[in-house]
């Protein structure tokens, strides 16, 4: 009878640990595949995240041009502005210059002016989109 239980004891001893071994392969076979769906996703993430860094350098470069068009119209609009000290009541211009165009002058001035106005929205559309980015990378 002992040696009977004895054989039983062993066949489960042995049934057991062939039940933990299949475990154990299919533990690892989930386990490997977790790990490589981890590394896809990684490599997405990886991806996705370098997309929008490199979006918001494009838009950092175009804000920075857009600043400086922005410079240049204001220091356009400055050497308008002190060309326009005289009154255009003077007398007629002297012998061999030409009579200021105050109309022409005033149009020139106010494009920039507006010109200036888009570029602020472009520019503050632009960074907006860079926060948003920077968010949706964070």
């Amino acid at each position: 009878e002992k040696c009977g239980m004895i054989k039983d004891q062993d066949s489960l001893i042995k049934d057991l640990k062939c039940q933990l071994q299949e475990s154990a392969e299919v533990n690892h076979k989930k386990l490997t595949q977790r790990e490589s769906e981890i590394r896809v996703l990684q490599k997405d993430v990886d991806f996705t995240s370098k997309k929008l860094e490199d979006e918001v350098r494009k838009n950092n470069r175009a804000i920075k041009a857009k600043e400086i068009e922005i410079e240049r119209l204001q220091d356009k609009v400055q050497m308008l502005e002190l060309k326009t000290t005289d009154s255009p009541d003077d007398p007629a211009p002297e012998k061999g210059k030409v009579k200021f165009n105050y109309e022409a002058h005033w149009v020139i001035e106010e494009n920039l002016r507006e010109r200036i106005s888009e570029l602020k929205k472009e520019l503050n559309s632009q960074k907006e989109a860079n926060e948003k980015l920077t968010a949706e990378r964070d």
